[in-house]
């Protein structure tokens, strides 16, 4: 193989690196984030919500809020939520809010109620309040 051939097969390998590194790394650091956050977030989880179309950094960090508030809120349940049209970080901090309070809660009650147009966290903070 001529010299010229073995440079452009260089350059087609390093171009490919640098497209294979860039996509990876979007993953890769929210990937990272949640592992050293104990709220684990699988990379194929990740790259199956890109496909998906879901925003995968909405999903992660409302994994690592709802797992540091002692929640375990599964990685599907969030992506579901936010596949149905929910507004997720509002339903998150209204599940640590209500656990805050000591109202029971179901993530199952939040999402409908969530869905069914209310604002979940408000409702909960009324309630904490005693109103």
């Amino acid at each position: 193989m001529p010299e010229q051939a073995w440079i452009i097969v260089g350059v087609v390998a390093v171009l490919f690196a640098l497209v294979m590194l860039m996509v990876v790394g979007q993953f890769i650091n929210l990937y990272i984030q949640a592992l050293m956050s104990n709220a684990h977030v699988g990379l194929l989880d990740l790259v199956g919500m890109r496909l998906r179309k879901v925003d995968i950094r909405t999903i992660v960090l409302s994994r690592i809020r709802s797992e540091r508030a002692g929640l375990s809120i599964p990685v599907r349940d969030l992506e579901v939520h936010t596949l149905a049209g929910g507004r997720l970080p509002q339903v998150v901090s209204a599940m640590i809010a209500a656990k805050e309070a000591g109202i029971d809660l179901s993530w199952v009650d939040a999402c409908a109620r969530d869905l069914g147009g209310h604002d979940v966290l408000a409702e909960v903070q009324r309630k904490a309040r005693g109103h």
